[in-house]
């Protein structure tokens, strides 16, 4: 930290991430020391070379009061970037370019704009190095979806549409309620009857995300979304079945109504209980989701023998088939 007159500033490490702090930093700073029109290219209209500053008679500046009180502001101004610059060669570089020969202290207002130029690019390029920066993003919570959109396009000065950040949440999210919740609010924003509103729509999901969101614990990380419709005597939550026509409050699997249907079902072709052969991943493997292929294969690659998902022992007695019946079971939980 660097001091002046009791002004504590935030040295810069020189990084695009960190610069909006910086800026509202360098802000909020000449404000309080009343140095702020320095920062304002408009004001620099007739700005006084050095040599013309030493002429002036500062005990009765008459009609020069508003030349010397901008060439004092931008003097502060410029040593105040040049300190929070120490520990950084190309924002030193950049103060430097602003200096001449009658202007040793550089111009204020010419720093910052380079400095917004260089990190806070508006050029073609720049759109496309946001695009795929969003397209790292996760989106796991709403909310911290929400803040890493901000923080990543805060980086720049191109802008995102309220739909292109709805549309790009819809494509990074999972869930097919949550899509359709996204798709839902920009139709209705195409026809008039809300407003495209990004923010509006992930908080909308937060909301439910916070009571009614839970991930399952066999490796998949898959979203299950449950109906909080009902609470206990002693505030605990029930979660309604997602059976149709079951008004019970418990899982899928602990359903009377879909344990009843899946024990009339046989698969014809390797024999599993429970299941029909047109959706079974054994005899169909191409509709296995790619979290049952995976563990499928880390649970054959220390194995001599080479197992195919096309060719599974059916034998009830065979580990293998059992360990492809407990995987299979997982559906239950979908």
């Amino acid at each position: 930290m660097s001091d002046l007159k009791g002004i504590q500033i935030q040295k810069w490490d020189g990084k695009k991430e960190t610069f909006d702090r910086f800026e509202a930093q360098v802000v909020a700073v000449a404000s309080i020391l009343e140095v702020e029109d320095a920062l304002n290219e408009s004001k620099f209209t007739g700005f006084p070379t050095d040599s013309e500053y030493d002429g002036y008679d500062l005990a009765n500046p008459g009609t020069n009061a508003a030349k010397i009180k901008i060439y004092q502001q931008n003097k502060r101004m410029c040593a105040l970037l040049t300190l929070a610059q120490s520990s950084s060669s190309h924002g030193l570089a950049v103060i430097n370019k602003t200096k001449t020969t009658d202007c040793k202290y550089g111009r204020a207002d010419k720093i910052m704009k380079s400095f917004k130029t260089k990190y806070s690019p508006k050029d073609t390029g720049a759109k496309i190095e946001l695009e795929l920066a969003l397209d790292k993003l996760q989106f796991k919570f709403a909310n911290d979806f929400y803040n890493q959109v901000m923080a990543t396009t805060a980086m720049y000065s191109v802008k995102m549409t309220e739909e292109e950040l709805c549309t790009l949440a819809a494509k990074k999210c999972r869930s097919s309620m949550y899509v359709k919740m996204i798709l839902d609010h920009i139709r209705h924003a195409h026809a008039g009857m809300s407003t495209m509103d990004f923010e509006k729509i992930m908080d909308d999901i937060t909301e439910i995300q916070r009571t009614s969101k839970s991930f399952g614990d066999d490796g998949r990380k898959q979203e299950k979304e449950v109906a909080l419709n009902a609470v206990n005597d002693d505030g605990a939550t029930k979660l309604k079945c997602p059976i149709n026509g079951c008004n019970g409050y418990h899982k899928k699997s602990d359903c009377p109504k879909f344990k009843a249907e899946k024990a009339k079902k046989k698969c014809t072709g390797c024999g599993k209980q429970g299941i029909d052969e047109k959706d079974c991943w054994k005899c169909h493997p191409e509709k296995a989701p790619e979290w049952w292929k995976n563990q499928r294969k880390k649970n054959v690659a220390g194995s001599n023998v080479e197992i195919t998902l096309a060719h599974v022992c059916i034998d009830c007695e065979s580990p293998d088939h059992d360990m492809l019946d407990m995987m299979e079971r997982g559906r239950d939980f979908a």
